[in-house]
């Protein structure tokens, strides 16, 4: 019978007593190491654990010489080889002790305090080693000489199930890291992607091919974009190498500090017309008397907006009069502990249009497919973002998700391995404050721009560029109409709702619509025009016909020949409207006629039916209208599209077969 020593035995030792486990062992430790990779499915994860560990280092060194009188300048150099599929981050922090450096990238083994810095599991070396084609690693620190390791097919080892690939090895290499030449302490890591198809970040997918471009993705998806909602003293430079799929070669370097800080969206180049929340909330405070007309009175520097924002720490937070204290859904016991252990630190703005997300990304290059950034709650924690944008659960007026963006940052929130998921409770907090944030911007909604359906486009650099580009768009894009002997002034298609109203004036000075007074335009702020139809002379004139095919029914022939006030909405695109009714900014009900250039694409529940298809033009109300549009069943109001209406006149048959193809059941 064999005696075993079990007293003082570490179960977790790498020194195995028995041989015959050997086996046993390695299989578990590739277990772990394959555990770890699966915990990594992001596209930017590679830059994550890199650029982390480098800000790490940097913050240390940083720290430790903070009132020494030594000059040290953290800096943080990153390659990125779109070519050949490569990632280099080097950084001149503290660097790595001989034992540091051999053990760095083991499973669950980590050198730094929970708490004090961004990564703490252990987990992040082991993804850069392990991960990829090929991972090489330089380090020096004060006392230690520079040293190289080179690590193979590590991706390979992981996913071999048939034992044909040995665990990999470090192989020497001699340190020659150029950025690194005139400091004492400093790393670098270096990780092949691969070739095969299967390993992320495909830089073809991504189709960015310019340094610019890559540093406010960067800035966006990794802790480059440091998520400093507080006050911070340290802020490391950056340089961004990117050499392009042909070879040529960019570099960005930060400029200032708060280029190293987290890409707001009130900071967005197409976002130009921009208030805070508090500012706002001091105009309102003004309006002592409940004056009804008190916003038509205001400065026009607080109308029209692009975007509202705030930020609040823990203390505005949790103040007895802030938002999140009082009314509904206020903050239980709980979740104010939370708020208090952790920290929290809250960003929120709420974007005029849900568009703009698109146009931002369109301005920077992105593929078109690719969707990287959209409204919704962003997680972050230990100073940079966590996981990927989420849905925020919101019970009425679900539209809103799509504009607002709120991001809620904790210290030490200890998400999983991958840094994706939170703990429950934390989620819970952070989903309820983002309920708050959009009930608060919901008052504000009167300060926006209203959304026209048109995407707000980066302001062009010289006007000569901007005369050329509606030039080029009027050859793509000509607009002409003759009718009885008078021709439109515009010479292109509308680009945006201004355009509408112009050309559907220009319809109304050409008789082609017909009957339309006006009140006034935008004096209610919320609504755009209030008019009315007079259909005043022969009924001739107005009355529809198989001569008068745009004319209106009888039925709207009044004693008076004067109809009750209606209100009139401008729209580029049709379909930009569900986004206020869905924000209960505008309501269908109070609607009468809407003017678009196109419909767009309407979502479920909306339909339309033609005017224009046989008889249906006798139940027209408003004279040129070319469609009536429903809501769930419920006729809601008519719509002209000018589009279909200019195209009716030069062509009505080709039309009419359109409408029949679209329209008839």
């Amino acid at each position: 019978m064999t005696t075993v020593n079990i007293e003082g035995f570490d179960p977790l030792t790498q020194n195995d007593p028995d041989e015959g486990h050997k086996k046993l062992l390695e299989d578990a430790t590739k277990r772990d190491v394959l555990n770890i990779l699966r915990s990594y499915a992001g596209t930017f994860d590679v830059f994550n654990e890199s650029i982390q560990n480098a800000l790490d280092a940097t913050e240390k060194k940083y720290r430790s010489l903070k009132g020494s009188g030594i000059d040290y300048i953290p800096k943080i150099w990153i390659q990125i080889d779109t070519r050949d599929s490569i990632v280099r981050v080097v950084d001149n922090g503290v660097g790595m002790s001989v034992s540091e450096f051999l053990y760095c990238v083991k499973p669950n083994v980590s050198f730094k305090n929970r708490g004090d810095y961004r990564g703490h599991k252990g987990v992040g070396a082991t993804f850069l080693a392990y991960g990829f084609s090929s991972f090489k690693m330089f380090s020096k620190c004060e006392g230690v000489q520079g040293v190289g390791a080179l690590l193979s097919n590590g991706r390979a080892w992981a996913e071999d199930h048939n034992d044909a690939i040995g665990r990999p090895r470090f192989t020497k290499q001699e340190f020659r890291i150029p950025e690194l030449s005139g400091a004492e302490t400093g790393t670098s890591v270096q990780v092949v992607i691969g070739n095969d198809g299967n390993q992320r970040p495909n830089f073809n997918w991504i189709g960015l091919t310019n340094a610019s471009q890559w540093y406010t993705i960067l800035r966006l998806k990794t802790p480059l974009g440091g998520v400093y909602l507080q006050h911070r003293e340290f802020m490391p430079s950056y340089e961004l190498k990117v050499v392009s799929p042909d070879g040529s070669v960019t570099i960005h370097s930060s400029s200032c500090s708060k280029d190293a800080e987290y890409y707001f969206p009130h900071d967005f180049s197409v976002v130009r017309k921009i208030k805070d929340l508090k500012e706002l909330s001091e105009i309102g405070k003004r309006n002592t008397k409940g004056d009804p007309h008190f916003f038509s009175k205001i400065s026009p520097e607080y109308k029209e907006l692009d975007c509202i924002y705030e930020m609040w720490d823990a203390e505005e937070i949790l103040s007895d009069d802030s938002h999140f204290m009082t009314g509904k859904d206020t903050l239980h016991e709980k979740q104010v502990e939370l708020v208090r252990a952790h920290n929290v630190h809250l960003y929120g703005c709420f974007l005029s249009s849900a568009k703009i997300w698109n146009t931002f990304q369109k301005d920077l290059g992105l593929r078109q497919n690719i969707k990287l950034l959209s409204g919704g709650l962003q997680l972050a924690s230990d100073f940079m973002v966590q996981g990927d944008v989420s849905t925020i659960p919101l019970t009425s007026a679900a539209g809103y998700s799509r504009n607002s963006f709120v991001l809620v940052h904790f210290k030490d929130a200890n998400p999983d391995v991958g840094r994706k998921v939170f703990q429950p409770e934390l989620k819970d907090l952070a989903e309820h404050l983002a309920k708050k944030v959009v009930s608060v911007f919901r008052k504000y909604s009167s300060y926006l721009k209203p959304d026209s359906g048109s995407s707000p486009t980066a302001p062009s650099l010289e006007l000569y560029n901007w005369k050329r580009e509606q030039e080029e768009y009027r050859e793509k894009n000509p607009l002409s109409l003759l009718y009885n002997g008078k021709s439109l002034c515009f010479l292109s298609q509308p680009q945006e709702e201004e355009d509408v109203i112009a050309l559907f004036h220009q319809l109304i000075g050409m008789d082609v619509v017909r009957g339309l007074k006006f009140f006034s335009t935008k004096r209610n702020g919320k609504y755009d025009a209030l008019i009315k139809y007079e259909y005043n002379g022969s009924q001739n004139d107005y009355l529809y016909s198989e001569s008068n095919p745009l004319g209106v029914s009888e039925n709207t022939f009044f004693e008076n020949n004067e109809s009750p006030p209606c209100i009139l909405e401008y729209k580029y695109l049709l379909d930009s409207l569900v986004y206020d009714f869905e924000k209960a900014i505008k309501l269908p009900q109070d609607i009468h006629l809407v003017v678009a250039w196109d419909i767009g694409d309407l979502p479920d529940g909306y339909y339309l039916t033609s005017y224009l298809i046989g008889d249906e033009g006798s139940s027209r109300a408003f004279f040129g209208a070319t469609h009536r549009c429903y809501i769930n069943q419920s006729l809601c109001f008519d719509v002209i599209i000018l589009k279909d209406l200019i195209d009716y006149i030069v062509d009505s048959p080709k039309v009419v077969a359109r409408h029949r193809a679209m329209y008839e059941v």
